[in-house]
C-alpha cells in the first residue's frame, strides 16, 4: 500500500512548502525522505571506520573478515544492497559481525550498532540533520511498496523508531 501525503499546515519545507503528514523515508522519495534513507550517499565514521551510506554498514555487518568488512561500508543504495545479499545466500547461522566481535542477528545489540551508526550520520551531516529535522512532526514509515523479508536486517518499524527517536532528540537540542 502506498502512502498518500497529506499536507501539513504547520510545517514548511525549504522551498517554502507544506511538508506531509506521512514522510514515506525512501530513496526514489522526494526531499527530505530520500537525504534521509538509509541508501542515501552521506558518508559518516563509526568507531575508525569512513561509511559511504547507511546501507553500506548495515550490509558490511553480514561479513566477519574486517576488511571485507571496511570495504563494504565504503558502499551505497543498490551496490551496498547487492553485496549484502550475495553474502547472506552464502551465510549459515544469523549471526553479524562488528570489527572481529560476532553478534547475534536481529538482537537488541544488532540493532543498538546501527542505531549508532545512524547518529553518527545525523550528528555529522548537517545535510541530514536538516532533513530529518524538516520532517517536522510527520509521521515516518519506510514502505517501498512490497512485503518485507521476514529476515531483514533492519525492519521499517525499528528503522522509523530509531530515525523518529533521534529526531526528536534533535529538536530538542534546536529549541534548548
Amino acid at each position: 500500500m502506498w502512502y498518500n501525503l497529506i499536507s501539513n499546515l504547520d510545517s514548511l519545507n525549504q522551498k517554502g512548502e507544506k511538508m506531509p503528514q506521512v514522510v514515506n523515508v525512501i530513496s526514489r522519495g522526494k526531499w527530505p525522505a530520500n537525504v534521509i534513507s538509509n541508501f542515501a550517499a552521506i558518508a559518516f565514521d563509526f568507531r575508525g571506520a569512513h561509511c559511504a551510506s547507511i546501507e553500506g554498514f548495515i550490509q558490511s555487518l553480514k561479513f566477519s573478515d574486517p576488511k571485507e568488512q571496511m570495504e563494504v561500508c565504503l558502499l551505497s543504495g543498490k551496490e551496498a544492497k547487492r553485496h549484502g545479499r550475495a553474502k547472506a545466500k552464502t551465510m549459515t547461522k544469523l549471526e553479524i559481525w562488528w570489527a572481529g566481535e560476532e553478534f547475534t542477528f536481529q538482537s537488541d545489540d544488532h540493532f543498538d550498532l546501527i542505531e549508532q551508526a545512524l547518529r553518527a550520520k545525523f550528528s555529522q551531516s548537517e545535510e541530514a540533520q536538516e532533513a530529518l529535522l524538516a520532517t517536522g512532526e510527520a509521521e515516518l514509515v519506510h514502505n517501498l511498496g512490497r512485503p518485507e523479508p521476514r529476515l531483514s536486517s533492519l525492519p521499517a518499524k525499528k528503522f522509523v523508531a530509531m530515525l523518529t527517536k533521534i529526531r526528536q532528540e534533535l529538536q530538542a537540542t534546536v529549541t534548548a
